[in-house]
């Protein structure tokens, strides 16, 4: 059995599919992670054809990326499966396709958003193949919640890998209990990063209003090639959504990657584990 930690790609064949796969391409032949492909079937009578199409899909990525990737077949459906999958493996993180800012309007609230909200494994979404041959800059916005030290942590491992600089971007607060949590959410991203070397700038903005804009913004001027962002889950009459500044984020026009937290992500494994604060 394959020890490696695993980058699992939710595959369907598609387009959308195989940029999750260039992109999980880009760092596992830096990080040495194992590529997993989890296709899901809705009963067991698929398996045979379908184990017999995913055999040929591994040896055309193999031979397109040059890195042989494994497979696993599930029955069931898309919304648990996944999850369920990306745990038993203990997943490093999922990277998943879209087809951009029309593409996740038309799933806005159904399959694609709930799980990544269910997920305790972060996701990337992509809407593109990589731009770069690595990932150069990261833009990351940063307010004052406990959770948002998440960032921080993951923003390192691409540092690490990459030799990425990191921009956070945060507001500022009137209310002395929020400028007191910003302050000490700062001060942990500088100890960390002044910690291990991380080369990084810090972007302060008046309004939280303008996070995501300047973010965005941002982004654009750095040619950043990743977001990170954290999830959190707001309770509507259907359940729990996605809040739209986060949907905005993900969904960005400038079809950067954005990958997302969960606010409660557990225990960070394997070798994408960082420890401080």
């Amino acid at each position: 059995m394959d020890k490696r930690k695993k980058i699992l790609i939710p595959w369907d064949f598609t387009e959308k599919a195989e940029n999750a796969f260039a992109h999980a391409v880009q760092i596992a032949k830096i990080s040495e992670h194992a590529i997993m492909l989890i296709h899901i079937i809705k009963e067991q009578s698929e398996y045979v054809i379908m184990e017999k199409s995913m055999k040929e899909e591994i040896a055309r990525l193999k031979g397109k990326y040059g890195i042989e990737a494994l497979y696993d077949i599930r029955e069931g459906d898309i919304f648990h499966t996944i999850n369920t999958v990306a745990s038993e493996l203990e997943a490093e993180m999922v990277i998943m396709g879209t087809h951009g800012i029309k593409g996740m309007q038309k799933i806005t609230g159904s399959w694609a958003l709930k799980v990544i909200i269910g997920s305790q494994v972060p996701f990337i979404v992509v809407q593109g193949p990589p731009r770069t041959d690595k990932i150069n800059c990261i833009v990351v916005p940063y307010s004052f919640k406990r959770e948002e030290k998440e960032k921080i942590k993951w923003a390192y491992q691409f540092h690490k890998y990459f030799r990425s600089k990191i921009y956070l971007v945060h507001p500022t607060f009137k209310d002395a209990w929020l400028r007191k949590s910003m302050a000490g959410n700062l001060r942990f991203a500088r100890n960390f990063f002044d910690g291990v070397k991380v080369n990084y700038e810090i972007h302060t903005i008046l309004k939280k209003s303008d996070l995501y804009n300047y973010s965005l913004n941002l982004a654009r001027e750095t040619n950043a090639e990743m977001l990170i962002i954290v999830v959190r889950r707001h309770l509507s009459w259907t359940g729990y959504v996605m809040g739209p500044e986060e949907q905005y984020m993900i969904a960005n026009p400038l079809g950067i990657p954005v990958m997302c937290i969960n606010p409660n992500p557990g225990k960070l494994t394997g070798s994408f584990s960082s420890t401080g604060g």
